[in-house]
């Protein structure tokens, strides 16, 4: 029989101490029995496959868009120029660390022989009462980042949760100043104005969320929480689904999801101007994109390219609406996320 595994995304800006976190969960609860299972906690860091020196460019096209030309970052004096670096790579970056996260799961329930993260896990134990717990160690700012982690845990049949690492601007910065590699401040400011925390009261898949401010001194029993918690509703073919949803997705769905995004776009907007995100003539032709980010999703739906679950668009709305709005609200984060 396979290990059991519980996939747990670290949340909070850089210098939070969530790799601290991992590293002192690993040391409390690696080898401890837990309901007659051996824990294994297995840390994967971002910081480890992706370097701080690449992230910082990345950060920079993503969180400091606009910025032509910054100079005396950290001390140094080159100037960068944000407009070439290729936002591809960015997603190229994480989409390589799902895929590692997601071989080392096959990896351990026997389906790949090759184990990508032989320096976290150099054997894999099999058999019964062996529990893998997952570590996932990045910002996660977005919550659409979050999601396809949880994804990932439906399409294998894992426990999913997530452990935001609560942490002031101002303290982060601190700490991240203590490191040897640092993060650009405005990098963290910016991030900090975009973070999106868990909201575990209001969006289903986030329930099994925790909150926790680093304390060397707690064993964080959180763990124990997410060990006693049942693994997460299953993927299945969605073919049928598909061919359903296209047929269901009316006039009046698109009616709906035009008058959420629509809101959404205000809200977005409104928020910018209030947080003085961009200055005026940037901020302009931003919101031009948001908007414009409004209307391609509506050309998806419409086309049958973009389509939400079947049970979320049902005839009536009656009991899936705040479902259905958090599902867009997913796809248009993800949408402005790329402008």
């Amino acid at each position: 029989m396979c290990p059991n595994i519980s996939l747990v995304l670290l949340i909070g800006l850089p210098g939070s101490g969530k790799t601290t976190l991992c590293k002192h969960l690993k040391t409390i609860w690696d080898g401890k029995a837990i309901k007659e299972e051996i824990i294994h906690i297995v840390h994967i860091c971002f910081d480890d496959i992706i370097p701080l020196q690449e992230q910082e460019k990345f950060a920079l096209k993503q969180l400091v868009t606009g910025d032509k030309d910054i100079s005396s970052i950290e001390g140094q004096s080159e100037v960068v120029d944000v407009e070439t670096v290729e936002e591809e790579c960015w997603k190229a970056a994480r989409k390589k660390v799902h895929n590692q996260v997601e071989d080392l799961i096959e990896a351990i329930k026997g389906r790949k022989s090759e184990n990508p993260f032989q320096v976290y896990l150099p054997e894999i134990t099999v058999g019964n009462g062996i529990h893998y717990i997952i570590l996932v160690d990045d910002n996660f700012y977005y919550r659409s980042m979050r999601y396809e982690y949880y994804q990932l845990a439906r399409k294998y049949t894992l426990r999913f949760g997530q452990v935001y690492v609560d942490c002031a601007v101002d303290v982060a910065m601190k700490q991240n100043k203590q490191r040897t590699t640092q993060v650009p401040e405005k990098v963290i400011i910016s991030m900090d104005k975009k973070l999106e925390i868990p909201e575990p009261d209001k969006i289903s898949w986030e329930a099994n969320s925790f909150s926790v401010e680093l304390d060397l001194n707690d064993n964080f029993d959180f763990i124990g929480d997410l060990l006693m918690s049942q693994p997460v509703e299953p993927l299945v073919d969605r073919t049928e689904e598909i061919k359903m949803a296209q047929l269901i997705c009316s006039k009046s769905v698109i009616h709906q999801a035009d008058l959420i995004l629509r809101s959404l776009v205000a809200e977005t907007i409104k928020e910018a101007k209030l947080k003085s995100t961009f200055p005026p003539q940037q901020m302009k032709t931003w919101a031009a994109g948001v908007n414009s980010a409004r209307q391609t999703i509506l050309s998806k739906l419409r086309e049958g390219i973009l389509f939400p679950p079947a049970h979320l668009i049902y005839e009536g709305f009656t009991e899936s609406k705040d479902d259905f709005k958090n599902w867009l609200c997913i796809e248009f984060q993800r949408a402005v996320s790329d402008l």
